[in-house]
């Protein structure tokens, strides 16, 4: 009898401890969860939504290419003006643009350019960079056909998305377009549509996206702690396979588009702040001219080897927000910082001098934008060019107004060949052209006349892309399809 009692109380012992080992096994398979793979709304969400400032923490998630790994890189300046194309070779638009997550690490989307001729009637389309397909040879393409873009609605230039339209990673032939579910007029969805309570700061929402556009970013200025002017940046390279953007790349040197240099800093490293136009390096001159290489000659960027030669020396910057909260301006505040950035007697038009004045061609290598000299916060920004002339050099262009070219229905991308008539000066230590006329094809953009004095006039414009406020631009600056 005592023996059995035994083997009783040893039977609820071992099954005691069997329940306890089935515990831990599920409990710890529960702390595994969040490594599983994610679904496809998880994948595709991005952070912000369109009329609300995102902080940089919430960046989109993404899966880095493992260390020691060679990286396939493009460049911002090869991607944006690029045809993307369906899976069977049919052009479908152009980049219009590349959209970035606000910690400035991450490619959201590209905005991609359809139909019209000369940038009438064409078309912007959010499309997450998850879908795009980016070819040993940098074709891009995209599982989507004619019919699909024909149907779906876009955006307009003036509200642009938080984020890609997720849809679209879900387009084929066969399966069901970007065209389903509903869908509001800047071609969000019903989830991407900003509440009631938030449609109040949809102008300073669409500010901070407009921000995060590459080519509001390029010709951002580079300093260092010291307030030392390192350069400009000049484009970024993007990490094919997930978006990440793994570089900034920052021109100095040189004068009078001869001897400038490059240097490849890890996007990490750079503190952007678009309000400024302004990003901060912690760094000296000195360590960027030891790796420096010439604008014709890229190194393997995507070596193992170079990357983590460049993480040494360029540490990562201090985290933080770097856009905050961009408080929205009254129409007299951004007449008077227009009029006194652009206007006639400003010390922009000033530095035109008509004994300077000269004409260039040669090939846009990348379109960016530029802060006018004593600008104030909400002064529309700059169109900045930088142009490889036909004699070989690299010359930056300064061309008026960026809103005033959309006006005029004037669309500029890399790969263009450009005409360029304009006055020498020196800005910021900076070797540009000041435009007078651009002509492209049979296009031309009449900046200003003989003596110089501009020809646009900012009377109520506001911002740094819109028209007059309650009106819509124009039109996009698109090239034709």
């Amino acid at each position: 009898m005592y023996k059995r009692g035994y083997f009783i109380k040893g039977l609820l012992v071992v099954s005691v401890l069997g329940l306890l080992c089935v515990y831990a096994f599920a409990a710890q398979s529960g702390q595994n969860e969040p490594n599983k793979p994610a679904t496809s709304d998880q994948a595709t969400a991005q952070p912000g939504t369109a009329g609300t400032t995102s902080s940089p923490q919430q960046a989109m998630p993404s899966t880095r290419t493992p260390t020691g790994q060679q990286m396939t890189l493009l460049r911002t300046n090869q991607v944006i003006g690029k045809d993307v194309k369906d899976t069977q070779g049919e052009k479908l638009g152009v980049v219009h643009d590349i959209v970035l997550t606000p910690d400035y690490q991450q490619a959201s989307y590209v905005a991609l350019s359809y139909g019209g001729v000369f940038g009438v009637g064409s078309k912007l389309y959010a499309i997450p960079w998850q879908a795009l397909h980016v070819g040993p040879k940098g074709e891009i393409t995209i599982s989507a056909t004619k019919a699909q873009f024909q149907e779906a609605t876009g955006f307009s230039n003036d509200n642009w998305p938080s984020r890609g339209d997720s849809r679209w990673l879900s387009t084929s032939s066969t399966a069901t377009s970007a065209t389903t579910g509903s869908r509001t007029a800047a071609g969000e969805s019903e989830a991407e549509r900003p509440s009631a309570s938030a449609t109040g700061r949809m102008a300073t929402g669409n500010q901070e996206i407009q921000m995060r556009r590459v080519t509001h970013l390029t010709g951002m200025e580079v300093k260092n702690s010291q307030n030392e002017d390192l350069g400009d940046i000049d484009e970024f390279a993007i990490d094919t396979s997930n978006g990440h953007v793994e570089y900034d790349i920052i021109a100095f040197g040189g004068l009078a588009g001869i001897g400038e240099k490059y240097a490849a800093v890890p996007a990490n490293a750079v503190r952007l702040e678009p309000q400024t136009h302004v990003a901060t390096l912690n760094t000296t001159k000195q360590t960027l001219e030891s790796v420096a290489f010439s604008p014709s000659e890229f190194p393997n960027l995507g070596s193992p080897e170079y990357m983590q030669r460049l993480s040494k020396l360029f540490p990562a910057a201090a985290s933080g927000s770097a856009l905050g909260y961009v408080p929205a301006q009254s129409s007299q505040e951004q007449s008077g910082a227009n009029d006194r950035a652009w206007g006639s007697s400003g010390r922009h038009a000033a530095s035109f001098n008509p004994s300077t004045v000269k004409t260039i061609t040669g090939t846009v290598e990348s379109v960016g934008s530029f802060k006018p000299e004593a600008a104030l916060a909400g002064a529309t920004r700059g169109l900045r060019l930088r142009v490889k002339t036909t004699d070989g050099k690299l010359v930056t262009v300064y061309a008026g107004p960026a809103s005033y070219a959309e006006q005029k229905d004037f669309f500029i991308m890399p790969g263009d060949q450009i005409s360029i008539t304009g006055s020498e000066a020196k800005i910021r230590s900076r070797s540009v052209i000041l435009a007078s006329e651009l002509k492209k094809g049979t296009q031309t953009l009449q900046l200003r006349d003989q003596s110089g004095k501009p020809l646009w006039s900012m009377q109520g414009q506001a911002g740094q892309t819109t028209g007059p406020a309650g009106q819509q631009p124009r039109r996009s600056m698109t090239r034709p399809q």
